[in-house]
């Protein structure tokens, strides 16, 4: 059996370890995700941007993908982590291939989907404040001129407040970003691909099958730990670090709507 490509097809797609694939899926279902789920349609709704995705990234050709189905539960989080919205119960149904299954029992993915749903949470978070950035730099550009009725025609000179309040959000969403970008970068570098490198290496000089289980439940284990899902202070603290970002995302989105910054060059800009 191909243990080895069974593993990284996890760490792939469990793990967010293929970023053009998540990054498409979360372009693709962006519309989606900002609405409340559908209690009677969000498992078929969410699956079309999931498999539309592997079409326009890498997974196109990985055999491995059509192992995977992307699921939507009613069920509330079980974890000590703020709710984000109603989409954060989303998680992945494994196809397991004998003789998979004596290593990657229903527990074994059970806890691989917790490592989902954190890392999904991050991610969402995470794209959300580079979208604040680019409608936050439209506004500042345009000197905020709108932001406290200006009427300098959208010049570079702009209105005082509106400007100062536009650097007040700049500044706090940059905070924000800095702590979640540096988040993901650890866990994706230092915990998730350092780990797997140490998985690859244990495996491959394995004698017996119960080494290898070993080996694979030290790996889940470490993820799990440095990931701190074990550690309920941190894991409260980030989880009030996400939702706090997603406050200001939201208020981002509402003042460059009421500003024009969403809209279309031609439309947000006086003529």
């Amino acid at each position: 059996a191909d243990l080895m490509g069974h593993l990284s097809a996890i760490k792939d797609y469990f793990l967010l370890a293929k970023g053009d694939f998540y990054h498409t899926f979360l372009a693709e279902a962006g519309g989606l995700l900002s609405l409340p789920p559908r209690p009677s349609f969000a498992d078929a709704d969410i699956r079309v941007p999931f498999r539309f995705s592997a079409l326009k990234s890498t997974a196109t050709h990985d055999r491995y993908f059509q192992l995977f189905r992307v699921r939507w539960s009613s069920d509330e989080l079980k974890t000590e982590a703020q709710k984000l919205d109603g989409w954060d119960s989303l998680y992945l149904e494994y196809r397991v291939e004998w003789p998979m299954g004596l290593l990657l029992t229903p527990p074994v993915v059970a806890r691989y989907n917790v490592l989902f749903q954190f890392l999904m949470r991050l991610k969402r978070v995470q794209l959300r404040l580079e979208g604040a950035w680019q409608k936050l730099h439209v506004l500042y550009t345009r000197g905020g001129c709108e932001a406290a009725g200006g009427d300098d025609g959208g010049g570079g000179g702009g209105n005082g407040e509106g400007r100062s309040r536009v650097q007040q959000l700049y500044l706090l969403r940059h905070h924000m970003a800095h702590l979640v970008s540096n988040l993901q970068i650890y866990i994706q570098v230092d915990v998730i691909e350092s780990n797997y490198a140490a998985l690859s290496e244990r495996i491959a000089g394995a004698h017996d099958f119960a080494e290898a289980e070993r080996a694979h439940a030290n790996y889940q284990h470490a993820l799990v730990n440095q990931c701190f899902l074990n550690t309920v202070t941190i894991t409260r603290a980030i989880g009030a670090v996400f939702k706090q970002a997603q406050q200001l995302c939201g208020m981002v989105d509402a003042y460059a709507h009421v500003r024009g910054a969403g809209r279309p060059p031609h439309e947000a800009l006086p003529a």
